[in-house]
């Protein structure tokens, strides 16, 4: 996989650590690393990132924390997409690993949904990781205080499972329904489910 570190090892943005212990941003997403990269960033006491949209590489971020929504998740992508590795850093939250080879057309794929909370923001998400992104593979969480972990290990890049850009943009609004139908917040819950999903790709493409 094309690597970018992320530093220090508890926070998720990637940065350069200085002699004085200070960490700064760099221009990650133009940097093109070489193996003597990984020293130095391992000297550092960095976590590590991996940059999506290399060779392909997207991954689906379920970040959703309430057990019921996250395990709804999880189903939809096994379903659409069969078993895909997992990557665990505050669970129930998960992240799911495909291929796609047109990732430029997966922009903007992101939905939020749930009941809004006193700042007016909805506490789940489906997105998209792909071109000029990246995930955290390694490292320690910043709430958790634990390890990232890979309950499968971590796939050759040739072994990831590959899917098209269409039932990637799909998958989002998909998993959106099921949950809004699962909690009743939906206008549209007492709609065939069929129907309601005809209705959720025609608005979202």
């Amino acid at each position: 996989h094309e690597t970018t570190f992320v530093g220090p090892a508890m926070r998720k943005t990637p940065g350069l650590r200085w002699g004085d212990g200070t960490w700064s941003g760099f221009d990650w997403v133009q940097h093109e690393m070489v193996e003597a990269d990984l020293e130095r960033w391992a000297a550092m006491g960095a976590g590590v990132g991996i940059r999506t949209g290399f060779g392909g590489l997207v991954l689906i971020d379920a970040d959703a924390l309430e057990r019921t929504h996250a395990d709804t998740v999880r189903a939809v992508v096994a379903e659409h997409f069969g078993p895909l590795t997992e990557r665990i850093g505050r669970p129930p939250k998960a992240g799911y690993l495909v291929r796609c080879h047109d990732t430029e057309a997966l922009a903007g794929g992101r939905v939020e949904f749930g009941e809004r909370n006193a700042k007016g923001r909805q506490p789940n998400r489906v997105e998209l990781l792909a071109a000029s992104k990246f995930f955290v593979a390694h490292g320690v969480h910043p709430v958790t205080l634990q390890p990232y972990l890979w309950p499968g290990g971590v796939p050759p890049l040739a072994e990831v499972p590959e899917t098209s850009a269409a039932a990637l943009m799909a998958f989002p609004p998909l998993a959106y329904l099921l949950n809004s139908l699962l909690t009743g917040l939906n206008f549209l819950k007492d709609t065939p489910l069929v129907a309601v999903q005809e209705k959720v790709l025609a608005h979202w493409f």
